[in-house]
Parts: structure tokens; sequence; C-alpha cells
């Protein structure tokens, strides 16, 4: 039954599509949230970091300056 489960999982996981990236308001089907996003350390790519530095800015109005990354966040998608 495990080499089944496995199967099933490995089916299940190469049928979902890669990930999208987007300037544009997207939903996750698998979490069920409206609104998505996900990010890795911000030493990976400049998109994350951007996208730290865009959250800071909006949850705590620390990051002064970043708001020019809102007009540039469609290229680095």
């Amino acid at each position: 039954e495990k080499s089944i489960e496995r199967e099933v999982s490995r089916l299940i996981i190469k049928s979902q599509n890669l990930a999208l990236y987007s300037p544009m308001q997207e939903s996750h089907f698998g979490l069920g949230f409206a609104s998505y996003t996900h990010f890795t350390s911000p030493i990976r790519r400049y998109s994350d970091l951007a996208l730290h530095r865009l959250l800071k800015e909006l949850l705590f109005h620390q990051a002064k300056g970043c708001s020019y990354l809102l007009e540039e966040t469609p290229e680095l998608c």
C-alpha cells in the first residue's frame, strides 16, 4: 500500500502547474485563499527582497521610499 500512496502522491504533484508569477491578485486553489503570495529568503531572488520591502512598508510604514517597487512589480514577475 505504501507504493500505491507514493504513486498517487507523485501523480498529484506532477499534475499541478508550476508557479505563475504575476503582479495581479491571484488565488491559491489548494489553500483556498482569495489572495496569495509566497517568497523565500530575500538573499535568494531580487523579487523576494522587493516583496519583503513592500510588506514592511505596508505593515509598519517603516520602509519609506519603497513605493517605487509597485511600479516595477510587473517587470520583476
